[in-house]
């Protein structure tokens, strides 16, 4: 998008219709050529006839509003009959119900809404429900849970990207209230093992969803066309609720979906009934209150406009189109097809994903082609309908050229606006991917006005434009992937650390992550003892890195220094040091509420780095149970190779949301820390550490150190992520001891307890 702002607002005196519709014209000219063929989504067109109807009805009843049932009886008798024509379609009885919503995902949040109040009533004990899905389920299922307060707990699934019935009955627990599945999932056009999940769902006694937002309205066809397609609709005992989206293979006006309950006992649960309102008892059998009649009039004329008849035609065409895609595909050497797709939607990809697959997508896309990149694997998606058919062979002959391309030119990586959606599907770490996501997001929709696209946007398909750093480190990793599969990667390795941090909220102990951090303490003399007066400098940094599922690796390199002077001057410390490399990992317990973390250490303390005998080695294991998503405990030992000897000691610690404004966190001995939010700028609380340390000097001796520190702090944010602290504090049960061999120790006498300062400054990332 071009940064060329323009201010709108309402104008002052109306425009005439033909000013307003040409605008309309000029702007749709900026729109992808869908009705060309090469748009292999999105756009589900029957054929010039069938539009015109779905205008025409569409406008019949353009201004009803179908917020009151019994003033448009016309749209309540029009979804009824779409219902259950689905119905009937989906082999249902005369027992299944429904409604119509505005497409897949209102139903997939209203099917997830519904089954959580039904188990509100069965199961009243449950407080945090769950429900059991395959990793390839649709994203609306995500939104559904953070909407209603639920957790999807999802599951691997088989080379094939089909579930696997035995690893989502694992996930089954005393929470779950719903299992899911696709027919078939939208990525590879996969058909989930219905029978014998519901099979699994009957034996736990709980519901199957089968989300068919995709497959309802074109299975059905693609069966009685005598294609192999194993039951998975309501001839499914077990089968409770399907999602069927009547505006894409329906061919309705887009806004129009239908969601099936086996019978009323379901979707009962799904009505909401506030009594109390002052403008009278409202009820809403949907997510809107509001609900446009044209969309509704439109897929009740389609449907009877094409019938049976109309919809197996449709469907012949558009099956012999894949299966001729299919074949072109399976004949061009290195290229796989993803999974056994049981439909019109395939996608493909390269052996090893060599040559890379997004060179060949940026290849077709220059070409004209409109490409959907997908991720786990990178493949490109193809929904082939009937405006693709005519044009198979010329996207056979392109992908050939392009797959060409990129065998002769192994160096190449995804460049441009293309680039997001390669880097987005290389990049492990979706923490990273999610907040980069939201900024385009944000940039698109902020208030700032509207945007005019120059000639040069104008003429491509790009949505917005990317930060530059995206494509930098897309290449980035197109390079380090390549240099893995030849074993020469030590150099990128590296490059690829320091460019991707990524913040684990799930797994992290504490409400925020510092990638980087500086400390300063002060301690005073204090009149009242002999407190000994020091400076503490340490800087380091936290960096959570997610590697696979809900494993991650755990880097916290940090340096700090000692200068110490003796209260009586009796005694004279030299300056200590200590560069420490703890490199860990956290390993859950396949979606269990415990995890496990293994954090060795390996470091050096002393008067000179990497001098004499100044290694240690150590460790820190200790195990989480999160009790609650905002409430999670750790027990564990910390055990670590002094100078003194073996130093071991337990662990206990908590991370604790206690609401929006207070946490409670840390890990002790270590750390333990009470925090109150103020506003966006200023954070304060309590804090209790506990250190005991050991370093060599250069003569062979060591020195240990004790402290126990209770401080107050003040935290300000002068932008968003750089925090400045304030935090005085005392310490208490200081001790200083000095030795040669371990447990002898030469002198032994109080540090002396006193007062002391801290300043730190952060780059700071709250989660």
């Amino acid at each position: 998008m071009s940064e060329n702002i323009q201010p709108v607002s309402i104008p002052s005196e109306g425009e005439s219709p033909d000013n307003i519709l040409q605008q309309i014209r000029m702007m749709k000219q900026e729109d992808v050529a869908w009705k060309e063929g090469r748009v292999w989504s999105l756009v589900y067109y029957a054929n010039e006839e069938h539009d015109n109807l779905l205008k025409a009805a569409s406008s019949e009843l353009f201004s009803a509003n179908y917020l009151n049932p019994l003033a448009f009886k016309s749209l309540h008798r029009m979804e009824q009959e779409v219902v259950h024509m689905t119905a009937r379609m989906l082999h249902g009885d005369e027992n299944t119900v429904g409604v119509m919503t505005t497409g897949g995902t209102e139903s997939i949040l209203l099917a997830m809404f519904c089954h959580r109040q039904r188990a509100r009533e069965l199961h009243p004990h449950i407080t945090r429900p769950e429900v059991v899905a395959p990793v390839t389920i649709h994203p609306a299922f995500d939104k559904a849970a953070i909407l209603f307060g639920l957790h999807i707990r999802k599951a691997p699934v088989d080379e094939n990207r089909s579930a696997i019935p035995g690893a989502m009955e694992q996930l089954i627990n005393e929470n779950t209230i719903l299992i899911a599945v696709s027919a078939p999932s939208y990525p590879n056009g996969v058909l989930d093992p219905v029978e014998t999940v519901a099979g699994i769902g009957k034996r736990h006694h709980l519901p199957v969803h089968v989300d068919a937002c995709v497959g309802g309205f074109m299975l059905p066809w693609v069966e009685k066309l005598g294609h192999a397609v194993p039951p998975w609709d309501f001839r499914v005992s077990g089968v409770c609720s399907v999602s069927a989206d009547v505006h894409k293979f329906g061919y309705g006006a887009k806004g129009a979906s239908v969601l099936l309950y086996k019978n009323m006992d379901y979707l009962r649960h799904q009505f909401v009934v506030t009594t109390d309102f002052p403008g009278g008892i409202y009820i809403s059998p949907t997510l809107l209150g509001t609900r446009a009649g044209g969309p509704i009039a439109a897929a009740w004329a389609g449907m009877k406009h094409l019938g049976e008849t109309g919809y197996l035609s449709i469907a012949k065409k558009m099956m012999e189109g894949a299966q001729k895609l299919r074949a072109g595909l399976a004949a061009m050497p290195g290229i796989n097809i993803v999974g056994n797709p049981c439909m019109n939607i395939i996608s493909y990809t390269t052996r090893n994903n060599d040559p890379d697959i997004f060179v060949i997508a940026d290849q077709l896309e220059a070409k004209g082609w409109m490409i959907d990149r997908q991720q786990f694997p990178n493949c490109i998606h193809l929904t082939v309908l009937p405006t693709n058919v005519d044009v198979i062979d010329q996207y056979l002959s392109d992908l050939k050229a392009a797959l060409a391309f990129a065998t002769e030119h192994p160096g190449a990586t995804a460049k441009g606006n293309a680039a997001i959606y390669g880097l987005m599907a290389r990049i492990p770490f979706r923490g990273m991917v999610e907040k980069s996501v939201k900024k385009i997001m944000e940039d698109m929709y902020k208030g700032d006005g509207t945007k005019e696209l120059d000639a040069k946007e104008k003429s491509g398909n790009a949505i917005t434009k990317s930060p530059a750093w995206l494509g930098m480190l897309n290449r980035l990793l197109a390079a380090w992937a390549k240099r893995k599969k030849k074993g020469n990667n030590t150099l990128l390795s590296l490059l690829f650390v320091c460019c991707v941090i990524f913040q684990a909220e799930e797994v992290w102990s504490q409400p925020l992550i510092d990638p980087f951090q500086v400390r300063y303490t002060y301690a005073f003399r204090s009149n009242n003892t002999a407190a000994t007066p020091f400076v503490h400098f340490w800087a380091g940094s936290d960096l959570p890195i997610k590697l696979k599922g809900s494993t991650y690796l755990l880097l916290s390199p940090y340096y700090e220094q000692w200068r110490i002077d003796s209260a009586d001057k009796k005694e004279i410390y030299p300056a200590v040091q200590s560069l420490a490399l703890p490199i860990g990992l956290i390993l859950p317990f396949h979606e269990s509420k415990w995890a496990i973390t293994v954090l060795p250490i390996v470091r050096w303390n002393g008067e000179k780095l990497f001098d004499g005998n100044t290694f240690q080695y150590g460790a820190i294991t200790f195990a989480t149970y999160a009790r609650k998503p905002n409430q999670k405990f750790r027990l564990g030992v910390y055990a670590n190779a002094e100078f003194f000897g073996l130093f071991v000691w337990p662990l206990l610690g908590t991370d604790w949301r206690i609401d929006a404004r207070n946490n409670l966190f840390g890990l002790l001995p270590g750390r333990l820390t009470y925090e109150h939010k103020w506003n966006k700028k200023f954070y304060g609380g309590v804090t209790f550490r506990a250190l005991t340390n050991s370093y060599r000097f250069s003569n062979g001796q060591y020195i240990r150190l004790d402290d126990n520190q209770i401080s107050l702090y003040m935290d300000y944010y002068p932008a968003k992520n750089i925090c400045l602290t304030l935090e005085p504090g005392y310490g208490v049960y200081r001790k200083i001891r000095t030795g040669i061999n371990k447990g002898e120790y030469l002198t032994n006498f109080k540090w002396g307890d006193g007062p002391f300062i801290k300043l730190s400054a952060a780059y700071r990332l709250r989660l």
